[in-house]
């Protein structure tokens, strides 16, 4: 005998089967609706759907994969690029003598503005008398013997010998008149005094941190116009040549901007961190800047029409740069590109056009050729 049950809310029949079973019995026991050949039918298309889709989820098989896209915008786009700069003066020198001596007297004193061919400073006159002396001796015996030359009374061999003495003298005076005297080799400022009056110059290097190694008895600097020494990569050297602008800020002053134009560039590379010097001028006829300032130099190069895309939009594999595209037909289409520089979360690229689509999210979805949808 066969015995069914329907569960409360679901309509499949359980079946217990017993020894007994009369089929006429259960024939008008099932349900009519059961029986009905369209139910059946819907019946077995509902199950055919659902074994599909666990086939699919079963075999890795997924929608299309939703991305989101951006075209590419031109814009105008004028780089510019910072180097940090130390102050430094137009000229300078350490102001000495070639041979020791006591200073004299210091005419004037630091922080003075001298003129060109000024007298700085003296040492004493001792040396300067002693060959002034020989000097006149050798002048006056220089005079006689040229008188007895032309009487015949010396030979021409007597007469070269003297002769060359007293030149040898005066020579030497000349050299002790002018290494008892400083004068300015230009117009500028008297910005140190290295030795004090009444006390003996030697000659010796300066070893002070940023001055001219050469030994001095006071410093000359000429301030105006400036330099502003910087370093740069190599790389970056076709940037000075092709500035539009450069200027200048202090930190000291940074409410004020100072004029720039390129000085000098180095004439080699440094080994050790692959950069090279630089300088440019700055005129500072206010003197507002001081030598040793830290500052900053700003280069701005020309303008000039870029396309850009989000920054997160451009992918890198081992062969360079690339975007992921979507064509007309809908298919993820990777396109390579190259990226010149990046801007405020931007990337300027090259390789594409503004009509192109370039897939901004969804990305780690795609491979090549499958079809997508655009998220609305």
């Amino acid at each position: 005998m066969l015995n069914l049950k329907r569960p409360s809310g679901n309509n499949v029949l359980r079946f217990t089967l017993k020894p007994s079973l009369d089929l006429k019995v259960l024939h008008k026991k099932i349900n009519p609706v059961m029986r009905n050949p369209v139910i059946i039918f819907l019946a077995a298309v509902l199950f055919s759907c659902t074994q599909n889709q666990g086939e699919q989820r079963l075999s890795g098989d997924s929608p299309n994969p939703v991305v989101r896209t951006v075209h590419p915008v031109e814009r105008v786009h004028q780089p510019s690029y910072t180097y940090t700069a130390t102050i430094k003066p137009w000229r300078e020198a350490n102001l000495g003598t070639s041979v020791p001596g006591r200073v004299e007297k210091i005419y004037f004193k630091e922080g003075a503005t001298v003129t060109e061919g000024a007298l700085i400073a003296r040492l004493s006159a001792e040396p300067e008398i002693m060959a002034r002396v020989e000097k006149e001796t050798l002048e006056n015996d220089y005079n006689r013997v040229k008188r007895l030359r032309e009487r015949g009374s010396v030979t021409q061999q007597d007469f070269d010998h003297v002769e060359a003495q007293y030149k040898a003298a005066s020579a030497k005076h000349e050299m002790m008149v002018k290494n008892t005297q400083i004068r300015a080799p230009f117009a500028g400022t008297i910005m140190e005094i290295l030795v004090q009056e009444g006390e003996t110059f030697f000659f010796m290097p300066s070893l002070q941190p940023g001055s001219s190694f050469s030994p001095g008895i006071v410093r000359l600097m000429q301030l105006n116009p400036l330099l502003a020494e910087f370093h740069i990569p190599e790389k970056e050297l076709p940037l000075l040549k092709g500035a539009v602008e450069m200027t200048l800020r202090a930190d000291a002053l940074p409410d004020q901007t100072f004029s720039a134009t390129l000085h000098k560039t180095a004439t080699m590379v440094s080994p050790g961190n692959r950069t090279l010097a630089a300088e440019v001028k700055i005129a500072d006829p206010g003197r507002e800047l001081l030598v040793g300032m830290y500052a900053r130099v700003n280069v701005l190069m020309p303008a000039r029409q870029h396309l850009f895309v989000p920054n997160h939009a451009v992918e890198e594999n081992e062969e360079g740069y690339f975007v992921w595209t979507i064509d007309k037909e809908g298919r993820a289409v990777p396109k390579t590109v190259h990226r010149l520089f990046m801007d405020k979360g931007e990337a300027a690229v090259e390789g594409l056009e503004t009509t192109d689509r370039v897939v901004t999210a969804g990305r780690g979805l795609l491979t090549e050729g499958i079809v997508v949808r655009n998220a609305q």
